[in-house]
């Protein structure tokens, strides 16, 4: 009867011992892990992180786009005209010529740009040669002299000009001054920053995620030896429980009550092991590239040691570190930055269009293309002309709604850098209190095993000397059982809240031993031509 009684508890048992040792076999062939592997996997491996380090380099490409409008260019035009056109009295007085023909090469070549101070400049040299019916035989320049069709001529040589100079349209309100001409420049050039700060945030936030998943995967771990030890004792406690009934001091109840527990020991074990598969899979989608279908399972065998942890002595000089190093509170400055470079070049773009044109050269002219250059060096035909443009559109609506538009995105980002510094104040007071409360709880959860294992090892005794029921001894197991997870819980969530403690003020990288350097080559970003 009692051999019946115990079949299925014995099968429990050896199905239970055959798992432990194919889990045992597997973990022998699991590759080991600790901290800095996964995080150095992480930062390897992780697809965002890919993404996120092109950032950088597309805005020094971006930078270098907005430099280059500032760029002095090479320019040169050729053109050639054609015109025929009967002349009226008052021309036909003038120049002795019925029908003008003229037949023109018009040239120039130079260098263009933009200077700081909003000015466009131009430094040219032009040539053309001039035709037409005065200068040259009419009548398509072959007719004779005397053809009244087409009246008399020539009366000058062909013309040959020369002109070398230079000219410069200078804003005076509007689109004038460095904030006006190089506010698209000097945007980009922040944004370089801002991509490498982003960057920054964005491997801060892979960290702390890989540390958590670490930490919950040695917490399923640990949890898994903390129900092993539940499966142990309850099947010890069952196998003493069977011996006393066969020895006539114990009842057949006790039996199965034992058994129960045996058996609902290892079904939270079973759950622990899942749970375990399920962090395991939260730790690889952050450190594995790629995963081919088909591919074996293998745990990682997680080596982890529990540190020592203690709250921040001086609070104060943690939060002035967290504003000074976390790269979203920097991000935030550099964004209000922008802002009010968009602002003041919104405000000068209400202002009138008012441009000075300055023009000065020297001319050569004559009849052969020598004697033109000729006169030309000599410059002893100056030429100048000097003039103001001026356009206001009426209302002004487009630009002063851009004005408006601009100051209330530069109070957001001001408003922004308050907001961040708040938070990260309370964050880093919040972290530091949750470490304290973390150390209370730990104590208390060391205290609470102890008193479990002294109370379950009485109830022991008291059981083997028929004091008390083996319900009793039933309950004092669970109880240890739970109070052994909750230490854990309590060493792990310790560990956890020092890593977001380091996160929240800005040390995390440098904790765990990572060096973030710029992900782009900043040569092109660093070069400044004014």
């Amino acid at each position: 009867m009692n051999s019946t009684r115990n079949t299925p508890s014995r099968l429990l048992r050896a199905a239970a011992g055959v798992f432990t040792l194919a889990l045992s076999a597997a973990s022998s062939s699991a590759e080991t892990l600790d901290l800095p592997q996964a995080v150095r996997l992480a930062l390897q491996h992780n697809f965002d992180l890919r993404i996120q380090a092109q950032a950088p380099g597309i805005a020094v490409d971006q930078l270098a786009i907005a430099r280059g409008e500032m760029d002095m260019s090479v320019y040169a035009r050729v053109s050639f005209e054609d015109n025929q056109r009967l002349q009226n009295a008052v021309d036909l007085v003038s120049t002795n010529v019925r029908r003008w023909e003229e037949s023109n090469w018009r040239s120039e070549a130079g260098l263009t740009g933009l200077l700081p101070f909003g000015a466009e400049y131009r430094l040219f040299t032009s040539f053309d040669v001039l035709k037409n019916s005065v200068n040259m035989r009419p009548g398509s320049f072959d007719a004779p002299i005397t053809d009244p069709a087409v009246g008399y001529g020539p009366i000058y040589s062909p013309e040959y000009v020369s002109f070398a100079g230079v000219a410069l349209t200078q804003p005076i309100l509007k689109g004038f001054g460095r904030g006006s001409t190089l506010a698209r420049a000097n945007i980009a050039r922040i944004e370089v920053d801002a991509a490498d700060f982003e960057r920054h945030l964005a491997i801060t936030n892979q960290l702390i995620a890989v540390v958590n998943a670490f930490y919950d995967l040695a917490f399923a771990t640990e949890n898994i030896a903390v129900k092993q030890q539940a499966v142990d004792l309850a099947a010890r406690f069952r196998d003493e429980t069977a011996r006393k009934l066969d020895l006539g001091r114990a009842s057949a109840i006790d039996v199965d009550q034992a058994a129960v527990k045996l058996s609902e020991a290892k079904e939270e074990l079973i759950l622990a092991q899942d749970f375990r598969r399920d962090r395991q899979i939260a730790l690889m989608r952050l450190i594995v590239p790629s995963w081919a279908p088909g591919a074996a399972f293998e745990p990682y065998d997680l080596k982890y040691d529990f540190t020592a942890v203690t709250p921040p002595a001086d609070l104060a000089a943690l939060t002035q570190a967290a504003l000074k190093d976390r790269p979203d509170a920097r991000l935030t400055h550099l964004r209000s930055e922008q802002e009010s470079i968009r602002y003041t070049y919104a405000q000068n773009q209400t202002r009138p269009t008012l441009d000075l044109q300055l023009r000065a050269g020297v001319n050569g002219y004559a009849g052969t293309t020598g004697d033109s250059h000729d006169r030309l060096y000599d410059a002893k035909e100056p030429a100048w002309a000097v003039g103001l443009a001026f356009n206001y559109p009426l209302g002004n609506r487009s630009a002063r709604a851009e004005k408006r538009l601009a100051g209330r995105r530069r109070e957001q980002a001001e408003l922004a850098i308050a907001k961040v510094q708040t938070e990260i104040a309370l964050q880093v007071l919040n972290s530091a209190r949750r470490i304290e409360t973390y150390l209370q709880r730990l104590e208390t959860a060391v205290k609470s095993r102890e008193l479990a294992e002294t109370t379950l090892a009485a109830e022991e005794k008291r059981f083997e000397k028929g004091l008390t029921s083996s319900f009793n001894v039933l309950e004092f197991q669970t109880k240890l059982s739970d109070v052994r997870t909750r230490e854990v819980a309590a060493r792990i969530d310790l560990q956890k809240a020092q890593a977001e403690l380091w996160s929240v003020s800005g040390q995390l990288p440098r904790e765990l031993g990572v060096e973030i350097v710029a992900a782009s080559d900043r040569r092109e970003a660093d070069f400044t031509l004014w």
